[in-house]
């Protein structure tokens, strides 16, 4: 089975994850945020880390005075409903349009808690901040689309491959209908 972690919603609590799904689970459908202008490497080379690219929208940022650059080595995946900051972030640094990127993330010993949810294990990470790490690249064969955010935070998302057969959709939170993949046919970004 693999869980596609729809949304969940941000707040002070804890997501309610259902620790049984992720046990019979291999893998996660999760989102990366980022700018128009990677897709042709990320679609070529898969999602590398801001080490290996030297891209980095965290890079000299801080928040008050502790620094927020990402781990070397690792690449940040999300829910839906979360994958707006990111892309944000890279279109204000490098220009482009705002994408999120669909992927199967495996669910094996390479995932990791992304340093700002202060939890020591990936699913706590998840659970907390609806993120986590990946300590390597993942291959451009785990991509299954992309789209365009739109000003609302929609995503109107491209297919690329389907999605395995046992995977099954997830909704932690609340989640506005807006928030629901809307699949175009189009693997062309608009001019």
């Amino acid at each position: 089975m693999i869980i596609d972690f729809i949304h969940a919603e941000f707040g002070e609590r804890r997501y309610s994850i259902d620790d049984a799904d992720l046990d019979r689970s291999r893998a996660l459908v999760l989102y990366h945020g980022t700018s128009s202008v990677f897709l042709d490497s990320i679609l070529r080379f898969g999602i590398l880390p801001s080490d290996s690219t030297g891209n980095s929208v965290y890079a000299n940022k801080y928040w008050g005075t502790r620094p927020l650059a990402s781990k070397l080595g690792h690449v940040y995946f999300t829910c839906q409903g979360h994958v707006g900051l990111p892309a944000i972030r890279a279109v204000q640094k490098y220009g482009g349009e705002r994408i999120a990127v669909r992927a199967v993330v495996p669910i094996d010993d390479l995932l990791a808690p992304d340093e700002d949810s202060r939890t020591r294990t990936w699913r706590d990470s998840l659970a907390r901040i609806a993120t986590l790490a990946r300590t390597t690249a993942l291959p451009a064969k785990n991509i299954l689309g992309w789209g365009l955010i739109g000003n609302n935070c929609d995503l109107l998302y491209t297919r690329i491959r389907p999605a395995p057969i046992d995977t099954i959709p997830r909704v932690y939170g609340e989640c506005h209908p807006q928030f629901v993949p809307k699949r175009v046919a189009s693997k062309t970004l608009p001019r």
